[in-house]
C-alpha cells in the first residue's frame, strides 16, 4: 500500500512526464506550473523541485532554467575582469544554447534568452569601430 506521500509524488512524476514526453524539454512556464502542481498536492517547493530535478535526469529532460543558469555562469566567467561582451562570445554562446537544447530552442529563442540575461544582469558589452553589435542584434529580433 503506498503512503499519502508515494501518491502525491507519484502524481507529480506524471506531471513532469506529460510535459516532457513530446519534447523532453521543460522550459520555466512548464518548470513553475509542476512546481505549483506540486505545492496544491501539499509538498514543499524543495521536495517538489528536488522530484523535478530526479525525474529530469533519470528522463534525459533538458530543463531551461539549468541551460540559462549555465549560460550565466560561462558569461561571469568571460565578463570577469571588466571585459565586455563581444559579437564573437554572443554567437558562440547562441551556438552553444542550441546545441544544448538538443533542437528545442531555434536561433532566434536563444538569442533573446542571452540578450535578457545580458541586460538583466548589467553586463558590458564591447563595441567595435563599425558600430554596435548588440544594439544591431536586438533590432533584427525587433527588442529595440
Amino acid at each position: 500500500m503506498h503512503s499519502p506521500c508515494d501518491l502525491i509524488k507519484n502524481d507529480l512524476i506524471d506531471a513532469i512526464r506529460q510535459r516532457g514526453k513530446s519534447d523532453s524539454y521543460i522550459d520555466r512556464s512548464e518548470e513553475r506550473e509542476i512546481l505549483q502542481f506540486a505545492l496544491q498536492k501539499g509538498l514543499m517547493l524543495d521536495q517538489g523541485h528536488q522530484i523535478l530535478l530526479e525525474v529530469c535526469g533519470q528522463s534525459h529532460y533538458i530543463m531551461e532554467s539549468h541551460l540559462l543558469e549555465d549560460l550565466l555562469e560561462q558569461i561571469k566567467i568571460f565578463a570577469k575582469g571588466g571585459n565586455g561582451l563581444t559579437e564573437k562570445f554572443f554567437l558562440e554562446l547562441t551556438t552553444s544554447l542550441l546545441s544544448k537544447s538538443k533542437g528545442y530552442l531555434q536561433k532566434q529563442n536563444a538569442q533573446e534568452m542571452i540578450i535578457a540575461l545580458i541586460e538583466d544582469n548589467g553586463f558590458e558589452i564591447e563595441t567595435g569601430f563599425f558600430g554596435n553589435w548588440f544594439l544591431k542584434t536586438k533590432k533584427n529580433l525587433k527588442l529595440a
